[in-house]
């Protein structure tokens, strides 16, 4: 029974490290532009730059810790075991919180319509309320679900990809822009959330209830 148990724990490990990486590579892109957005070094859209005028240091703030954490999330995930990892790991966690608080201010003063805002609003929450269950984790000294829940954190930060490629095919296809926004401010890190919940599940690990537990239990 040990034996099997370390090996699903070897193996899971594995399997966490590989979506780590794939993850990193594919939010890398949206990573940079978040953080050289927030550092001056691009010049914002017009929709954005409106949200940079109503809320000028929180925007930035958001950017750059988003952007940070997008990037450092799966790179912590993927140094588990090596001293790397802690510092990594602690930065991670305090960048989320920090492009967490920050984002809800910041979805609510966005020109987009209120089910995007809303959407946007549920995805800090949910970001916040998942890092915070990883930090609980850890400190009960469950590495396991420390990670899964942490390679769901990243899961939700994937979002700013998958929400550009949705506005880049909106405008590319002629679709009503505004409806596909609002969805994609919501499936844009649902589904990739649901999709990491399923593969905890199918590893054998009873995470997907205890996720979604520890997630809505953070006051």
């Amino acid at each position: 029974m040990e034996a099997g148990a370390q090996t699903r724990l070897d193996t899971g490990g594995h399997m966490l490290r590989a979506a780590a990486l794939i993850l990193f590579v594919l939010s890398f892109p949206a990573g940079v532009l978040a953080i050289a957005a927030a550092a001056g070094l691009l010049r914002l859209p017009y929709e954005l730059s409106l949200l940079d005028q109503r809320l000028p240091v929180l925007f930035r703030v958001h950017m750059g810790a988003s952007g940070l954490a997008l990037l450092l999330v799966p790179t912590a995930i993927a140094c588990h075991g090596l001293n790397l990892h802690r510092v990594l790991g602690r930065s991670a966690a305090v960048l989320v919180v920090a492009g967490g608080v920050t984002a809800l201010p910041v979805a609510m003063a966005s020109d987009a319509t209120w089910p995007a805002r809303v959407g946007f609003f549920t995805q800090a929450v949910v970001w916040i309320a998942l890092v915070l269950a990883a930090v609980r984790a850890i400190r009960a000294a469950d590495p396991t679900r420390h990670m899964w829940l942490m390679l769901a954190v990243a899961a939700v930060a994937s979002a700013a990809l998958w929400l550009r490629l949705a506005s880049w095919m909106a405008v590319r296809w002629g679709l009503p822009f505004d409806t596909v926004y609002a969805l994609a401010a919501w499936l844009s890190w649902m589904l990739p959330l649901g999709a990491i919940s399923l593969l905890a599940r199918g590893h054998g690990a009873p995470l997907r209830i205890r996720l979604w537990e520890k997630a809505g239990s953070v006051p």
